[in-house]
């Protein structure tokens, strides 16, 4: 027997995309409503952002192959009825959800040299959190929005 090497289906690269979207949309779903009740958890942000990351390289190593792309939209609009989804759609949902990794990590708390400053260790060694206040990101909670605004 031979070990498969082929190039995933397009249907399979469509379901990776799919299913990775709709876990970064919980993860910041969860993450807006936390910035708008002003209580934020620091691993949740970072959880949130390490997604929305993850999402970007998927993305962008789909968006290098224009014959993929085209591929996969034909495939996504035969999927659902109604569907106009197109390369524009992705790029313009990947901009705006790279708006969101930017300001997550211009407003999460760190030191002039870019060392994060919200956990320390307690005197028996237990990590504490520091405490986050929703006001403390207002561009990551609009930037969220707008995300949010290129999903169907």
């Amino acid at each position: 027997m031979t070990i498969p090497v082929s190039r995933p289906t397009v249907s399979t690269i469509y379901a990776a995309l799919q299913d990775s979207t709709v876990n970064v949309k919980s993860y910041l779903n969860n993450l807006n409503a936390s910035i708008a009740a002003g209580s934020v958890s620091g691993s949740d942000v970072l959880a949130s952002l390490a997604a929305a990351s993850s999402l970007l390289e998927q993305a962008q190593s789909i968006t290098t192959d224009a014959g993929l792309v085209a591929l996969l939209v034909n495939y996504a609009n035969a999927q659902v009825s109604g569907t106009t989804f197109n390369s524009t759609s992705l790029e313009t949902s990947m901009t705006a959800l790279a708006a969101v990794v930017s300001a997550i990590m211009s407003e999460y708390p760190k030191d002039a040299s870019g060392y994060l400053t919200d956990r320390t260790f307690s005197s028996t060694g237990t990590v504490t959190w520091a405490a986050m206040t929703g006001s403390q990101f207002p561009q990551t909670g609009a930037a969220i929005t707008a995300w949010l605004a290129t999903l169907s």
